[in-house]
């Protein structure tokens, strides 16, 4: 095995990686979890700012 990893990752463009990177099932749930926590705050802070007169 001499070199043949580099030439075929040469040879073979992937344009999936390119379009967007690979996110492993950690990450997705990661920034699922963000997504929530952040919809939570700002859920809470349109009740605060909102308040009926």
């Amino acid at each position: 095995m001499q070199e043949s990893e580099p030439t075929v990752l040469a040879t073979q463009p992937e344009p999936e990686i390119t379009e967007l990177p690979k996110t492993t099932k950690r990450e997705k749930r990661k920034r699922k979890k963000e997504r929530k926590k952040k919809k939570a705050i700002e859920a809470a802070e349109a009740e605060i700012t909102v308040e009926p007169e």
